[in-house]
């Protein structure tokens, strides 16, 4: 992967077809973006905009062009990381003693809060894209916003596999 962004650096640009050559058979790069929606449909003083979740799929070595997967609105996705991260935290302090503390959620609550949180967030973003990753072996993601703070490989199927689990 080194190669792709040596490309990018000296020639400034790197078109879609450039990246599937250099990515392996059997790999993806996902490339998510979190642009602003506009509603051409209304007047242009009704043309209100809304940030939405996109991912551009690139299969290595494929000759088909990039995938557009719409992710929907940031605003649950972005509710649903901090949610996880949340949820994440508490169970870090739960397996280092300090959920012991007085007001502190019990360990039951705590695991379910945090499965209930992936389940959340991988329905969000990991089951639209479901259909991509489950084939391939090795997947280049770069995340944007709030996406920043997630571990892809941590997301999980419908079947509760991880998603690291199921590439391979």
């Amino acid at each position: 992967q080194a190669g792709i962004f040596t490309q990018l650096e000296k020639s400034g640009t790197l078109t879609a077809d450039e990246v599937a050559l250099r990515l392996p058979a059997g790999s993806l790069y996902v490339d998510f973006s979190r642009p602003m929606i506009y509603d051409y449909t209304n007047t242009p003083d009704r043309r209100e905009s809304e940030p939405h979740y996109i991912a551009f799929v690139i299969r290595g070595r494929s000759k088909n062009p990039p995938v557009f997967v719409d992710l929907g609105p940031a605003k649950p996705i972005d509710e649903a990381v901090y949610a996880y991260r949340k949820a994440l935290l508490q169970t870090c302090e739960l397996s280092r003693g300090l959920a012991r503390l007085p007001g502190a959620a019990t360990p039951a609550m705590t695991l379910a809060s945090f499965d209930e949180a992936t389940k959340r967030l991988s329905g969000l973003v990991y089951e639209p894209l479901a259909a991509y990753l489950v084939h391939c072996r090795h997947a280049v993601i770069c995340p944007e916003g709030s996406l920043n703070l997630v571990p892809f490989s941590a997301l999980t199927a419908k079947d509760g596999r991880y998603l690291v689990e199921l590439m391979g």
